[in-house]
């Protein structure tokens, strides 16, 4: 059975994250990825927090499975003409510097379109390739901050908190990358043409920010506030609560019917009444009430309970709770493949299952440069080239 996206042939010079992820969705889903690196060190993120040439950090493991690797320094003549080579057949090429980066190197969009003018070119940045903040760095954490998102979180009367994982160089930078270069691909196919896909971090995460926005469009010369709106705390029916013995439960009864399920289900019909009241002192009163009702009893009780009622309730699971759990493991969302050194690994899948043409595993994260000489080959390059190049320091 082959691969959607067999046949396609990514370049992917991006590093730590977001474009790793991106092109990691590629790669499972059968593109040909060529990670290209510098040489000497490679993706920082190989080694980071161990010595150089020791074992793979796991992240490293799981976002460059099923690629190859080849080192290139693009900061020599010889280096940048391998990668003009590798892009005249390519289908995408992928890239996480900060803009005008490969400009200045001479190998950007508008000269590999040149070569090649059916490429889509993704670049995915921090704030994206036009405005004041184009240039700055930062992190997930930046991103949200600006994003809307952060100021979001947390409790209503404390410090804005971290959020448990990287919504923005996941949802926002990765999967958004994704889905441009997919439907680049879609136009190409009627068109004959490549484009440029531009994903800034920061606008990813605040077009995922959309619930909170409309309900700031909802309250014209008023400002929200976390704690204050329908999915962060306002109301007692949506929300996370401590249990009798420290664990933690969620629920999640906005609708009429699961909120009445779940009031007659623990002996409260008098609750019903006041689901979603306006009223500040009915709804921190019910909110209290709640909130004791579950620290009454342990976190089984509760489970046992209201789990597997008409509900919309669950567990607060750890990390290693959640990659055991049943349904998890019903839906494959975690599968055994040798690492690069032979260990058995742990990984996660898709968050998405194709029928009839499912990703796969193909190899493990490649070592650093472990496919240059094979892709040169491919390019024409031969025993005496590679020797050269290597001298001169391109590869």
């Amino acid at each position: 059975m082959s691969n959607a996206l067999e046949g396609l042939k990514v370049i992917d010079l991006s590093r730590l994250l977001p474009g790793p992820y991106c092109s990691m969705v590629l790669a499972d889903l059968g593109a040909d990825v060529i990670k290209i690196e510098e040489p000497g060190t490679g993706d920082y993120s190989r080694y980071q927090g161990f010595k150089k040439g020791g074992k793979l950090r796991t992240s490293f493991e799981i976002l460059n499975r099923n690629k190859r690797s080849m080192t290139l320094n693009l900061k020599t003549s010889a280096g940048r003409e391998i990668l003009k080579k590798l892009c005249a057949d390519a289908d995408v090429v992928l890239e996480s510097f900060r803009p005008g980066v490969m400009d200045r190197l001479g190998v950007g969009y508008e000269t590999l379109r040149a070569l090649n003018p059916k490429i889509i070119y993704c670049a995915i940045t921090g704030y994206g390739q036009e405005g004041p903040y184009r240039n700055r760095p930062g992190h997930d954490l930046n991103y949200l901050g600006y994003a809307g998102i952060i100021d979001m979180t947390g409790p209503k009367d404390g410090t804005p908190s971290l959020i448990g994982t990287q919504v923005a160089d996941l949802a926002g930078g990765a999967l958004q990358g994704v889905v441009g270069i997919l439907a680049a691909l879609r136009a190409r196919d009627r068109t004959g043409k490549g484009q440029f896909v531009d994903v800034g971090m920061m606008q990813a995460s605040f077009s995922l920010n959309l619930l909170h926005w409309a309900e700031q469009m909802d309250r014209p010369g008023q400002e929200i506030h976390r704690g204050d709106t329908n999915l962060t705390g306002r109301y007692a029916c949506y929300g996370v609560y401590r249990c009798g013995d420290g664990r933690y439960v969620t629920l999640g009864a906005l609708e009429a019917k699961f909120w009445e399920n779940f009031c007659n289900r623990v002996g409260h019909p008098e609750w019903i009444a006041v689901h979603l009241s306006e009223e500040l002192p009915v709804n921190e009163k019910l909110k209290k009430e709640v909130t004791e009702l579950f620290l009454s009893k342990p976190s089984a009780h509760w489970l046992g309970l209201l789990e597997d009622e008409d509900i919309c309730f669950g567990p607060v699971q750890s990390v290693k709770e959640s990659g055991e759990d049943p349904q998890i493991a019903a839906s494959r969302m975690v599968y055994t493949a040798p690492n690069s050194a032979g260990e058995p690994l742990r990984h996660p899948a898709l968050g998405f299952q194709l029928s009839e043409t499912p990703a796969t595993h193909q190899r493990p994260a490649p070592g650093l440069g472990e496919h240059t000489v094979a892709v040169l080959t491919g390019l024409g390059y031969g025993k005496t080239d590679v020797d050269r190049l290597r001298g001169e320091g391109a590869i």
